[in-house]
């Protein structure tokens, strides 16, 4: 039996799973996919897929991305600065 790698177990998820799996609304996944800032699969019924790797990926990737600061403390370090 041949070894399984992640590509084998990778699956099509639709945009209502993927935006549930993100957290955001459909609607707002569903732009980001239409402006291709998420990348999809069309199907032959014109549905679009996600793959669940793409998720997990970029779930990863929010996590490791530090927010913005908050204007206040960017006011704040500024005034600290000058």
């Amino acid at each position: 039996m041949a070894k399984r790698t992640a590509v084998d177990d990778d699956q099509l998820l639709s945009i209502s799973e993927a935006a549930r799996m993100y957290g955001k609304p459909r609607s707002t996944f569903s732009r980001w996919v239409i402006e291709g800032l998420v990348p999809s699969v069309r199907m032959p019924t014109g549905l679009r897929c996600v793959w669940k790797s793409t998720m997990l990926d970029l779930i990863r990737i929010a996590k490791q991305a530090k927010p913005a600061p908050k204007e206040a403390e960017t006011d704040r370090q500024f005034a600290e600065t000058a």
